[in-house]
């Protein structure tokens, strides 16, 4: 199984990733990271053009601990602007809802 192709072709429709590395090892767990969340060398922009060059260079607590536990971070999910809102416009596109809502009118 290629990760990086299968996570390629889902970005391309839905652009939940803001950042998918260029290798992703192989592992029995995968996990994304919220923009706002600090993974070592891995951009983290929090959904801002301001902070589009920014690297941590060290990981986040709750990150570490996932790590030390043999996750494996396959990239960052998209975010609106350090998290003011809506989800669906972020810095780089519009995200694309996997489920459909069901709006009821209500009498």
């Amino acid at each position: 199984m290629n990760i990086r192709k299968e996570l390629d072709t889902i970005n391309k429709e839905y652009h939940y990733l803001n950042y998918i590395p260029e290798t992703i090892p192989e592992a029995e767990t995968y996990i994304s990271v919220k923009d706002s969340i600090c993974v070592k060398d891995m951009p983290s922009t929090a959904g801002s053009a301001i902070l589009k060059d920014y690297k941590p260079v060290t990981h986040a607590t709750c990150v570490q601990r996932l790590v030390d536990h043999h996750y494996t971070i396959i990239g960052k999910t998209a975010q609106d602007e350090f998290g003011f809102g809506n989800l669906e416009f972020t810095q780089n596109s519009r995200t694309k809802r996997c489920w459909s809502f069901v709006y009821k009118k209500w009498d």
